[in-house]
This record gives C-alpha cells, structure tokens and sequence, in this order.
C-alpha cells in the first residue's frame, strides 16, 4: 500500500519543499496524486552557479545561451506555481540590466506570493566585467511598481530576509524598504556601486544580521539598531565613516580590507569589544606594513570564543603582531588562521622571531587554512604549541588554488607544493605534546 501518498497536501509539499527544484517537478511521473503537488514548492531556490563555473568558455556567445535557459527554467516554474505562498525565492546566475524585465516579475511574483527569504544573486562568477554587463538596477520608480503596487503593499511585509548581490540600490531605497519591512531580521546588500549613504535604525526594527560589502562609493554608515546580532563588511579601501550605536546584542563581527588598514573600522566596535563572541578580520599583510600599530594595548573580550585571521601576506611578513588580540581574548576556545600568499615561496629574506610567552588557558582548537608549510605557517603553529596549555587539536588544511580572498594571490603547483605542505606538516607533529591531536586536510 502507498501510504505516503495517503498524506495530507500540506505534508506532502512540505516534504517536496525540501527537495531541488528539477527533483520535485520529477515526481509529477510518479502518479496522478502527484502530478501538480510539486507546483505548490514553497522554496523556489534557482540556484544555477555550478552551471556558470561549468563553462570553459568565458564568451558572451556561450554565456547568452545560458542565460536563455536559465531565464526559461525561471519562468516555467514561475508560470506553473500554484500556492498561494512561498517560503524562499533565490535567483543566483549572472544577470545584469539586459534581463531587467524578467527580474522585475520574478520579483513582482515573489512579493506577490508573501515571500519571507527573497535573494537576488547575480554575480559575474567567473566572467570579466565586459561579459558580465551593467548591474541589474533597483529604482525609485521600480520599487514603487515591485514593492509598493496594491498587490504587493500587504504582502511585503511578510519579508524576514533579503539579499541583493550586484544590484544597484541606492541607501534612500534600502532605508524605504526598512520602513516596510516591519518583520525584516536580516539584510545583506553586496556589490553595489549606488550604495553611498545608508542609515539602519527604527525603534521597531527587527534587524539581527547586517551585511554590507563590496560597495566601492560607500562613504558613511550609521547603524542604530537593538536587536542586531551579527554585522559583516568586506571594504574596498575607500575612506568611509561608520557609526554602531545601541547594539546591545552584537555578539558576531566579520571585517576585511585587503587595500586599506582596517583599524578605524574596528574600533568603531570599540563599545562592544567586550560582548563579542565571534570576531572575523581580513587584512593584507607586507614587510612594510606596521600590523601591530595601534592593537598593543586592547581591552579585554570578554566573550570572545571564535577568532578568524584571514591575510594576504608575503613569505616575510610576520603575523605575531596579531598576538596581543589573541592575549586579550582569555576564553577563546577556538582560533583558525587561513592565509594567501601574494608572491612565489622561496627562503631569501627569512629571519627567525623570537616567539613571545603568552599562555593561553582556555584555547582548545587551532585551524591553520592554506598551510604551505612556510614560515608564517610554523612560526603561528609553535607560537601556540608553546603557549595553549590546553590545546586538544590542531587542523593542517593545506593550500587550495580556489581563490578566498582575491584574485590576485599566486597560485601554487597543486602536487609539489601539497606535497611539500604535508612533509611540513609531519615534522610540525613530532613537536607536539602527546595530548594534542593532528588532522592534515
């Protein structure tokens, strides 16, 4: 006896809502019961990036031919919908101004359908900026079509999540979209060349997550909001004021800029130092660089359980400067370290540090990412051999070509430089005390 298909709809599309897209309309073959069930799929995710990064070819010939098919999928599934909600709507492909009228209505359908997670991915990937076209734009006047129209005025404010990635929005728009959000609780804007002046606050905001990266004319953000609990920004090097105020829940910070120090954006955290629990910096890191300018005297966090370094360093380049960070942090538990090399390894230059005497008593875990086994890897490896009395495991995760951080860092001879890291690797664990354990990745 078929038993699941005996289930009420609700818990079959449930169920389907759990599956990809292509597999959910498959199961329309397996029985009448079935035949439209997977039309009512209230997570509609067309997320189609591995198809990009599939492409050999980066032509603009090879990318529109993608592109039809992707905006046909799109629109089958749009035109077949049958619910009257939906949970989630994420469009990730490389669209740009060209596809503005389809993106409109993919839009318009989604706040139509109460949509409570609305993501709007359309990166280049791994086209040039010339294939990639002129963003996708959000305007005042489309905005009053896609989110303002009597059709949408009521069921925007069912809206809980949104992401806009390489979209031109503008702060004024953003900060409308605030206002009508009312249940709003996370936000990430990324690759946005109109974002200039953004101010988040509201006494009945609901914001917990803040994202604002990559938007290359950003030049002041004030964020004024009590329920905030994570706030991410990836900068471009340009000067830029910013201002956190009444975050009285921050308990999670993640900040980068690989062109400019990012000590005054830091500092602008200053107030919360002391109720942060995860702490996430990207930096890059030369012979000339002074990293420890300005972070020698830190008050304490308190809290602070997760530290992350992520740097683009060369071979000569010293990170114990970071040290103090790690000293200020007495109940840190975890501390990973992932690292990209700006130019070809070799010896010439390198001296031995003197590694400073700092025990750490509540560290247990320590993950070195794209270890090579030079320098800068053993020298943080020993410091914390010799200074995390309780240290249990340490996680070697040698180099990957895939590019974290930016295109520029060399990429390595995939075989000799892994095989290399793993000798490094093996002569790193004969130092280590029997009751801490190794994993090389």
């Amino acid at each position: 006896m078929d038993r699941i298909s005996c289930l009420p709809d609700e818990i079959l599309v449930s169920v389907l809502s759990l599956l990809g897209i292509r597999e959910a309309a498959r199961t329309c073959v397996l029985s009448k019961r079935w035949e439209h069930l997977w039309s009512f799929n209230r997570v509609l995710n067309f997320d189609a990036s591995q198809t990009v990064l599939q492409i050999e070819s980066n032509t603009e010939a090879l990318l529109g031919v993608e592109r039809c098919r992707y905006i046909n999928w799109v629109n089958k599934v749009v035109e077949s919908h049958c619910g009257s909600t939906i949970d989630e709507f994420r469009v990730c492909f490389c669209l740009n101004s060209s596809s503005s009228c389809v993106i409109d209505r993919w839009i318009e359908f989604a706040i139509t359908k109460s949509v409570q997670r609305l993501e709007m991915e359309l990166e280049p990937s791994v086209f040039s900026e010339e294939h990639a076209g002129l963003p996708y734009t959000i305007t005042n006047q489309s905005y009053n079509i896609l989110f303002k129209s009597p059709a949408c005025l009521s069921s925007i404010r069912s809206l809980r999540s949104l992401c806009f990635s390489r979209v031109n929005i503008s702060g004024e728009i953003l900060e409308r979209l605030l206002s009508d959000c009312p249940l709003l609780e996370s936000l990430r804007v990324r690759d946005s060349e109109h974002l200039v002046n953004l101010k988040v606050f509201g006494s009945s905001l609901r914001l917990k997550f803040l994202d604002i990266s990559v938007c290359p004319n950003l030049k002041d953000l004030e964020v004024c909001a009590t329920s905030l609990v994570s706030f991410s920004h990836f900068g471009l090097g340009q000067k830029m004021n910013m201002q956190i105020k009444d975050a009285f829940q921050l308990a999670k910070v993640s900040i980068s800029d690989f062109v400019e120090p990012i000590r005054s954006v830091f500092f602008s955290f200053s107030s919360y130092f002391s109720q942060l629990e995860t702490l996430s910096l990207g930096m890059e890191m030369t012979r000339g660089q002074k990293g420890n300018s300005g972070f020698r005297k830190l008050p304490e966090f308190t809290k602070l359980k997760f530290l992350t370094l992520q740097v683009l360093a060369d071979q000569t380049a010293s990170i114990l400067c970071w040290t103090p960070l790690i000293y200020a942090s007495p109940v840190l538990h975890k501390f990973k370290l992932q690292v990209q090399y700006l130019t070809p390894l070799g010896v010439e230059g390198i001296r031995q540090r003197k590694i400073p005497n700092r025990p750490h008593q509540c560290l247990k875990e320590v993950e070195l990412a794209g270890f090579v086994g030079c320098f800068i890897d053993l020298e943080f490896a020993h410091y914390f051999i010799k200074n995390a009395v309780m240290l249990e495991k340490i996680t070697i995760e040698r180099h990957s070509t895939r590019v974290l951080l930016s295109p520029r860092p060399w990429m390595f001879n995939e075989t000799k430089e892994k095989q290399s890291a793993k000798e490094q690797a093996m002569q790193l664990q004969k130092s280590l005390p029997a009751r801490v354990k190794m994993e090389i990745i």
